[in-house]
């Protein structure tokens, strides 16, 4: 399953409110990282999480005996293990904007979801192949009379810009098939420069 208009979709943990199901829920993820082809070599390790989770336990078994400092403890437990468990989501957000092809089904089998988007008529930025080694860029018109800024990256560190048009439509020719490339835009209208769009991605074929 793939992300609508190819956009990057965002990783969310999904974390339950209570704090006595973080455990399990820590344990879940942990079963889905797992030997996950998707996720060789996860960041944090697996042993961290591992760690944290053995540690969340211990210390709620201790807090249920009213001892002193134990609830303060278990806390600090907690909110260690969500950290791991955060750093993992950052993780698999990092995974899939380096990859993005079947990026739902990628994120879903580590246990986590995608936040949900309200329908749009059109999105911000689309993109689709042309010709051979060329992609068309499609924005969401901006209104009033406006000059569109269009870039590509490959790292999403690093951008070019690719061409400056008056339409809300571009074409960016001579790039190499087989290599993924990231695509972004920003505006100038009478009001100024606008921020810059959402990344759209494309492995170009």
């Amino acid at each position: 399953m793939s992300s609508p208009a190819n956009i990057i979709p965002k990783v969310v943990l999904g974390a339950p409110k209570k704090r006595a199901d973080l455990g399990t829920f820590a344990q879940v993820i942990l079963t889905m990282l797992t030997g996950n082809a998707h996720y060789p070599n996860p960041s944090p390790a697996l042993s961290i999480l591992t760690a944290a989770i053995a540690l969340f336990f211990t210390t709620q078994t201790t807090a249920k005996t009213k001892v002193a400092g134990a609830a303060s403890t278990h806390k600090d437990a907690a909110l260690a293990l969500l950290r791991v468990l955060n750093h993992l989501r950052d993780f698999v957000q990092g995974t899939i904007e380096s990859a993005p092809l079947n990026a739902i089904s990628v994120i879903e089998s580590a246990g986590m979801r995608v936040t949900k988007q309200r329908a749009r008529s059109k999105p911000q930025l689309a993109v689709k192949e042309g010709l051979s080694t060329m992609v068309t860029l499609m924005a969401k018109a901006l209104v009033g009379n406006a000059v569109y800024y269009w870039e590509y990256s490959l790292d999403q560190k690093t951008w070019t810009s690719a061409t400056e048009s008056f339409k809300a439509t571009a074409e960016i020719a001579g790039l190499t098939p087989g290599q993924t490339y990231y695509f972004r835009f920003r505006g100038l209208t009478r009001k100024g420069k606008t921020d810059y769009s959402q990344v759209v991605s494309l492995i170009v074929k």
